[in-house]
């Protein structure tokens, strides 16, 4: 990122959610907003999640299931819906928008069955 140590302020959970109900995550944004003034906020997170692929299975994941049902219930409440997702990529250096050209049908295809 280009930044220096303490520059910028980072908080992690299991697949990046931010949650309203979540008051650690909800607390961490407050205090960076509020207090720290921080101007710009990044929630992201990384191919190939173990845990929303965990998510998206039907085993009882103990402790796991609590936090993992709002991803499994949004797959759930969406899928017939007929809603096309794209994955695109905007170029900040070339104000271009790139396709990566990810094939959500067949990967839907795979993970339909919960």
């Amino acid at each position: 990122m280009g930044m220096e140590p303490g520059e910028v302020f980072v908080h992690g959970n299991l697949a990046n959610m931010l949650i309203g109900t979540d008051l650690n995550a909800m607390a961490v944004v407050e205090y960076a907003i509020e207090h720290l003034k921080v101007s710009h906020v990044l929630v992201f997170g990384h191919y190939s999640c173990g845990v929303v692929k965990a998510a998206m299975k039907s085993a009882d994941l103990g402790i796991l299931n609590p936090w993992l049902i709002g991803i499994a219930a949004v797959q759930r409440e969406n899928r017939k819906r007929g809603l096309k997702v794209y994955g695109w990529v905007f170029d900040i250096h070339t104000g271009k928008l790139i396709d990566l050209k990810i094939d959500f049908e067949g990967i839907l295809h795979i993970i339909m069955v919960i």
